[in-house]
């Protein structure tokens, strides 16, 4: 018997209401169908990220987005990475229990892969956010109220990893003590999953408040959005219709796609205005540039003045003793 057994086995005789945990029919291979469709979402979620970090690396500023709408996407994504985990233990516990090839394993938990990837890729955001966010003032923060977003942003980020090992912890033990049947497991999972919805529709909330208030997209990207928004409706159609994920697996990912549509329609209508109407320099600049100018003209002309005055008054001067010397021959002649 093997130590996979062993457990399983343990299981079964502690949950109350656990019948079995088959492992020997756990790996279902996957129709063609679902197995692109899950590939494609993969390796899709990872690359539609890949504008965002290039876009706050470029500016080398993370201004325009709002940290709170990372964080509320970061907690929902762990959420539901646990609640697909719990889910879907029994295809993961098969890896180890079978003689499966890495491939077959992969196959074999595709649903719960794609999940994680997204939660990995936020987390990176995360990372790389308060990374680029500065601390310099700006025409709307003081450098004093930048330094308290930063610190509340990374404490947030601490809190909400905190409370994701926490919570994938309590449901081990719930899986061990009680068994994958148990109807307390379920309810746990369940939870975690509806929490989850609630969070993803007012994830993007902040953002779209953010970006109304300061008109600009900022360090938002477009392609970012552009290619979650469908990506988020294929989500929908991959969890729900080709692996029967219940519903708190899948539907926050339909409040996502349409909080992400108004982003995008928001970020197009201020790109079209600006382009249309562009901004005058502001008054923060303004100063810089002409004081520079204007000091610099201002000196060459008092310069300029000072010498041509100068020589006028040398001028005057000679002409001056040329008289008086002319006086005193006139004089000593008579």
């Amino acid at each position: 018997m093997t130590a996979m057994e062993e457990f399983s086995n343990a299981v079964i005789k502690k949950g109350s209401t656990a019948n079995t945990l088959d492992l020997t029919e756990c790996f279902k291979s996957p129709s063609p169908a679902n197995l692109s469709v899950g590939i494609f979402l993969i390796v899709g979620i990872s690359i539609s990220y890949i504008p965002q970090y290039i876009s706050i690396i470029k500016r080398k500023s993370s201004d325009g987005l709002n940290y709170f709408m990372i964080a509320i996407a970061l907690l929902s994504s762990a959420l539901t990475g646990i609640n697909s985990g719990i889910m879907k233990w029994p295809s993961i516990i098969c890896c180890r229990d079978r003689p499966l090839g890495f491939q077959d394993c992969l196959a074999n938990n595709l649903a719960t892969e794609q999940l994680f990837t997204g939660f990995i890729c936020i987390f990176i955001l995360y990372v790389v956010f308060l990374a680029y966010y500065k601390v310099l003032p700006t025409e709307t923060q003081t450098r004093e109220e930048r330094i308290k977003v930063r610190r509340y942003a990374t404490l947030l980020f601490v809190l909400i990893m905190t409370v994701a090992v926490i919570l994938a912890s309590a449901g081990g033990i719930l899986f061990y003590n009680l068994g994958f049947d148990s109807q307390t497991l379920v309810y746990y999972a369940d939870s975690l999953g509806y929490i989850s919805s609630l969070l993803v529709v007012i994830q993007w909330s902040p953002q779209i408040y953010t970006t109304v208030k300061m008109k600009s997209g900022g360090s938002l990207s477009l392609a970012m959005l552009a290619l979650q928004m469908p990506g988020a409706l294929l989500v929908v159609f991959f969890q729900g219709v080709l692996n029967k994920a219940p519903i708190t697996t899948w539907a926050p990912y339909i409040f996502g796609a349409i909080q992400q549509l108004i982003l995008i329609v928001l970020i197009i209508l201020y790109w079209v205005r600006d382009r249309r109407h562009p901004k005058p320099p502001s008054d923060a600049t303004k100063p810089l540039l002409g004081d520079d100018h204007s000091n610099s003209v201002n000196t060459n002309t008092t310069k300029s003045n000072g010498n041509h005055n100068s020589i006028a008054n040398r001028r005057k001067s000679g002409n001056d003793d040329t008289h008086n010397f002319s006086l005193k021959s006139l004089q000593q002649h008579d």
